[in-house]
């Protein structure tokens, strides 16, 4: 027996508590799904559309235009280069910034804080970066991989 003794009872116990939880919010649509458009569903698709994010970024609260500018460009220039290269970098960064691995429905707010020795925080409730001007892209993308690492993952996604 694969799942070994009394695994069977315990897969069924799960499958149906799924189905309890699933079933209300796709009614009889779900039998129509496949395991891959399902997994998709829940957990987001493999690949996001990079431009679909950038499309997303508001950035508020900047002192000038000029500042909001090259804060945007140096966001949009790493997320384009981790949509060409590495896209669970993309994901990781909606992660942090909306608690799930997809395009949010609405804008995610990138706030200017002053203080450029700082991680960017994010603030999933309300889909909010504290993001810093850095002095180049290297760095903003260093200071992202390492708020991922510290704060993806972990029980209460802090950074």
């Amino acid at each position: 027996d694969l799942l070994g003794r009394g695994g069977a009872e315990s897969l069924a116990a799960i499958a149906c508590g799924f189905y309890d939880v699933i079933a209300p919010l796709l009614g009889d649509e779900m039998v129509l799904l496949s395991p891959t458009s399902l997994q998709a569903l829940l957990c987001g698709a493999k690949v996001v559309d990079v431009e679909e994010v950038v499309a997303k970024l508001e950035f508020i609260e900047y002192p000038d235009d000029e500042t909001a500018s090259l804060a945007k460009a140096q966001l949009v220039a790493v997320l384009r280069k981790w949509g060409a290269e590495a896209m669970q970098h993309v994901k990781a960064f909606l992660e942090y910034a909306t608690a799930a691995p997809m395009v949010p429905e609405g804008k995610i707010r990138v706030q200017h804080v002053a203080a450029s020795e700082l991680l960017p925080a994010a603030h999933t409730c309300h889909t909010v970066i504290d993001l810093p001007l850095y002095g180049s892209t290297d760095e903003l993308e260093a200071k992202f991989l390492t708020a991922f690492d510290n704060g993806l993952g972990s029980e209460f996604g802090l950074a």
